[in-house]
C-alpha cells in the first residue's frame, strides 16, 4: 500500500491539510517515497478528478474545500480499492 497517498487522503480528511494548502511536487515526493513519477501523478490526478485537489498551472496542487461526498467516511475505503498503487 503507498504510504504517501494515504497520508494526503487521511490528511485532506482530517483537515491537517486544509483547504489551499499546497502540496508538495511529484518531482519531490516520488524522489522522497523512492516511487515513480508517473504514481505520484496518477494519484494526483485521481484526487484532482475527484474534486479533492486543485491545479494551479505554474503554481502547483492545492487542497480544493471538502465536497460532503468527499468528506464521507467510507470514501477513503472506495479510493484506496479504486487506487492500483495502494493495493497490496
Amino acid at each position: 500500500m503507498s504510504n504517501w497517498f494515504v497520508k494526503v487522503m487521511l490528511g485532506i480528511l482530517s483537515e491537517d491539510l486544509p483547504a489551499g494548502h499546497k502540496l508538495p511536487s511529484i518531482r519531490s515526493l516520488a524522489r522522497r517515497y523512492q516511487i515513480h513519477s508517473n504514481t505520484v501523478s496518477a494519484a494526483y490526478r485521481d484526487l484532482e478528478d475527484r474534486g479533492w485537489l486543485e491545479l494551479r498551472r505554474g503554481s502547483g496542487l492545492y487542497v480544493r474545500p471538502l465536497q460532503s461526498s468527499a468528506a464521507d467516511p467510507g470514501e477513503l475505503d472506495v479510493l484506496l480499492a479504486e487506487f492500483p498503487a495502494c493495493r497490496s
